[in-house]
């Protein structure tokens, strides 16, 4: 054995000696936490982290390569620019993995919850937006990681050009010994994911279980240094199940969160987080026969996935659901990958001209005239203001002419996995959400929404950047709890059965947003059906 390789041995033996010293210590917290089969859970956290370190060994190989036949520091460092094939199977071999362990413990756990509510109930299926919610965190979980390499040695080249380092001398700093490194971060992600799934296995066992009637956040960790503040102050809050906590962010955001851990929250509140879900049993309710609390839990069950599936777009039952807004505000919500008639257009059509001081002029507007901070605007990725400039001065003049507070605003090369969707409200994070791709290009923009006019996805005054302005001003200014009265889902379903139906209406809350963007464009001259609605709004003082 060569020198190396037995050094290699000897950390190795190191690592698996911490780890099972701190596997001890985790089992202990878990227990003490209240979590459900601590033991399982520990044994898939070793397992996941193993598996996440062996991918970011791969792709730090592939790394090592790819510099010491870079002509220079700099051109390594501009290839980073674009994802490699390297970097598509870092990313899917930590989602696989994170996927595959938390599914094996999602349902157990779930399992074990529902029966600290009442002992005679099970969970023999996970709903739909449960489901969901896991999926899309194990996605979220490889993209992290990625993005946590790639400019953890991005910035390290950075500095080796700055020092004028070669590229032998930087692969070395950067490669040498880091597998410690590795497993360290393996190990973040792993406890980090499988604390996720945990609380979304509670907060499943919550909504299906019939004897629990409310929610309450409570912070487990000693109040001291290494605890969140604002989760501290946040321990004890109760609302009903099915609605979201409030919480105030670190960085002074409101968020309202479904429970601890919740995807919508940034990373900065989920990371490391000590606090779990506690059920409020309405006990009255426990001494009903088994057979009705049985057939109590599969109607819950029901009005999970029927709500999801009316929020996500995949069904075009206009059936007066119960409605909130929780679901994400946005002009086009049309569904992740199945679209068959929409589509995003073919940007490599449109010239993408660079005038970042344009961009720097109008972010400048939003804190001067929105009174937004600095720190809540982010428009990486905008290349120029040719349709943003356009879309804020139509804001300025909604908030001048209604009030409207600006929320904070984000700007994504995709949004959410989904390629037609132009912009997009987030109550949960209080930011609105802007395509760059779209943006980056005013006549992307306006060809796009003449073609889903046209093929009627969206009202055929919906052609402008000023119509998208108004769309999503409205989902900021329009409360759920005036969407989900019986008259409000009357003018609804009156509108499915009209000549003047389209897709993007198919829920209410896309269909309102709809009708005071066409009526702030076209006032009296606009359809019978939105001059119902803005009326109702009216008098829901609204407008």
């Amino acid at each position: 054995m060569d020198r190396k390789a037995c050094c290699d041995a000897e950390i190795i033996e190191c690592i698996n000696r911490i780890i099972e010293k701190d596997n001890d210590k985790l089992y202990d917290k878990l227990k003490k936490m209240g979590i459900a089969l601590a033991a399982m859970t520990v044994r898939q956290i070793s397992l996941l982290e193993k598996r996440i370190a062996t991918a970011m060994k791969k792709w730090h190989k592939s790394e090592k390569t790819s510099l010491l036949n870079s002509e220079s520091l700099f051109s390594f460092l501009s290839s980073h620019t674009t994802e490699s094939e390297a970097d598509a199977e870092l990313v899917q071999a930590v989602s696989q993995a994170v996927e595959e362990a938390c599914g094996d413990v999602l349902q157990a756990s779930a399992a074990q919850y529902i029966r600290q509510t009442d002992a005679e109930l099970s969970v023999t299926e996970i709903s739909a937006p449960t489901a969901a919610a896991v999926s899309e965190a194990s996605v979220q979980a490889g993209t992290s990681v990625l993005r946590h390499v790639t400019d953890e040695i991005s910035n390290i080249i950075q500095e080796a050009i700055n020092n004028g380092d070669s590229v032998d001398d930087a692969a070395k700093r950067i490669f040498d010994g880091r597998l410690r490194d590795e497993y360290y971060e393996a190990r973040r992600v792993a406890q980090t994911e499988m604390m996720r799934t945990h609380a979304y296995a509670k907060y499943e066992a919550l909504q299906q279980s019939p004897v629990v009637n409310a929610k309450r956040w409570r912070h487990t960790g000693a109040k001291g240094a290494a605890s969140r503040e604002n989760h501290v102050n946040i321990s004890g809050q109760t609302v009903p199940k099915d609605q979201p906590f409030t919480l105030t962010g670190r960085d002074g955001a409101t968020y309202h969160p479904m429970l601890p851990h919740d995807t919508a929250l940034p990373a900065a509140e989920a990371i490391n987080c000590h606090c779990i879900l506690e059920a409020v049993i309405d006990k009255d309710l426990k001494s009903l026969p088994p057979e009705q609390k049985a057939q109590m839990q599969r109607d819950n069950i029901r009005m999970l996935n029927e709500n999801y599936a009316e929020k996500s777009g995949k069904h075009k039952q206009i059936a007066g659901l119960p409605v909130d807004n929780q679901e994400n505000g946005g002009i086009m919500r049309m569904g992740k990958t199945k679209c068959p008639v929409q589509k995003p257009p073919d940007f490599s059509k449109y010239e993408v001209k660079e005038d970042f001081e344009a961009v720097e002029r109008v972010k400048q507007v939003l804190i001067n005239d929105f009174g937004l901070e600095e720190k809540n605007i982010q428009l990486d990725g905008l290349k120029n203001a040719d349709a943003l400039e356009p879309f804020v001065k139509r804001m300025n003049k909604i908030r001048q002419e209604t009030g409207l507070v600006l929320p904070n605003i984000k700007a994504v090369e995709v949004i959410e996995g989904d390629p037609c969707c132009i912009s997009s409200y987030k109550p949960y994070e209080n930011s609105l959400y802007i395509s760059s791709k779209y943006f980056n290009s005013k006549n992307a923009i306006e060809d796009t929404l003449k073609d889903w006019s046209s093929k009627k996805i969206m009202p055929k005054q919906a052609k402008s950047i000023q119509f998208i302005a108004e769309h999503e001003a409205a989902h900021i200014r329009i409360p759920y709890e005036v969407m989900a009265s019986s008259d409000a889902n009357k003018l609804h379903k009156s509108f499915a059965k009209s000549q003047h139906y389209v897709d993007n209406d198919m829920t209410i809350s896309e269909y309102f947003a709809d009708c005071v963007a066409e009526y702030r464009l076209q006032g009296q001259k606009s359809n019978a059906h939105v001059i119902k609605v803005i009326d109702y709004l009216s008098k829901e003082g609204v407008l």
